[in-house]
């Protein structure tokens, strides 16, 4: 498990595939594909300071799997732009 319990940046989903390249240290390790059905990140805004990340709300750990309901959603975006002045809340909730 990552010692960064931190949102570092926000993007948007773009290309989705499956191939069996070892792209993850797990998948290294064992010298096979552990995720074969995998998604290409396009980045709207990275924190260059992994330490300046915004803390994950009160759920599981695993939410990177799971979609996370709007109001989260919202509340991280706003808290991100205020703490990164990134500008985001514009781009995903432009009027």
């Amino acid at each position: 498990m990552s010692p960064l319990r931190k949102v570092v940046g926000f993007g948007t989903v773009g290309k989705k595939f499956i191939n069996e390249d070892l792209i993850w240290n797990d998948e290294k390790q064992f010298k096979r594909s552990l995720w074969k059905y995998k998604f290409e990140i396009n980045p709207s805004y990275i924190c260059e300071d992994w330490k300046r990340g915004i803390a994950l709300p009160s759920m599981s750990l695993g939410v990177s799997r799971k979609l996370v309901d709007k109001e989260t959603f919202v509340n991280m975006v706003k808290n991100a732009d205020k703490t990164w002045n990134s500008g985001l809340f514009k781009e995903f909730f432009p009027k």
